[in-house]
């Protein structure tokens, strides 16, 4: 994803938005550390996640930005959406995500479904059932 934006922005600079409760902030901040026109703030919330997941993402400077929310998850996707709804705002960024609401983060995993039905004898394809997991679905 982080490639495929960088390549689809070109030198517009892009400032990536997104919440984590933990593992989607290493994630994201990994993916995009050190890119060009690309700004990452990360927000989550204080104390609310282990201190291995916080070092991962909050130690890396650059072009990543962390931002400690006092209140859970949900007050960080909050604030989230809030920045997503004003359209002044995601126009004068370049606002994207990394979150759910982004479609490319799904589209990658959606390969994982047919290479999973793939691997199964013809017979048993009917019986497959995927169950997938979704948290908040970034709602």
């Amino acid at each position: 994803m982080a490639q495929m934006l960088t390549h689809i922005s070109g030198d517009k600079p892009v400032t990536i938005l997104t919440a984590t409760s933990g593992d989607t902030g290493a994630a994201v901040a990994h993916a995009f550390y050190g890119l060009e026109n690309v700004r990452v703030v990360i927000l989550y919330p204080r104390g609310k996640i282990s201190p291995l997941q916080e070092k991962l993402f909050c130690t890396l400077g650059g072009n990543i930005e962390t931002v400690a929310i006092d209140g859970d998850f949900d007050a960080c996707q909050a604030l989230v959406k809030q920045a997503f709804d004003d359209e002044e705002l995601k126009t004068a960024l370049g606002l994207n995500s990394a979150n759910s609401i982004n479609i490319s983060r799904l589209l990658a995993q959606i390969c994982y479904y047919f290479e999973a039905v793939a691997q199964l004898p013809q017979g048993a394809r009917n019986q497959l059932v995927i169950s997938v997991p979704a948290a908040t679905l970034a709602i």
